[in-house]
């Protein structure tokens, strides 16, 4: 990785000195072999538990 992105003064790569010949962004190479990423799952409503009533009446 630090062979492809860390420059020297004159500007140049050490993977562009080895192989001498100067290589694609290093984004776009990603961008080109990853594939784009599955869409997200739809959001569905979740089933609300029922409520107890704050005050319950008793008997007296």
């Amino acid at each position: 990785m630090h062979n492809v992105a860390i420059t020297r003064p004159d500007a140049t790569t050490a993977a562009e000195r080895f192989f001498a010949q100067p290589h694609p962004s290093l984004c776009e190479q990603v961008l080109k072999r990853k594939p784009w990423p599955a869409r997200p799952a739809r959001r569905r409503p979740r089933p609300r538990p029922a409520r107890q009533p704050h005050l319950v009446p008793v008997a007296a």
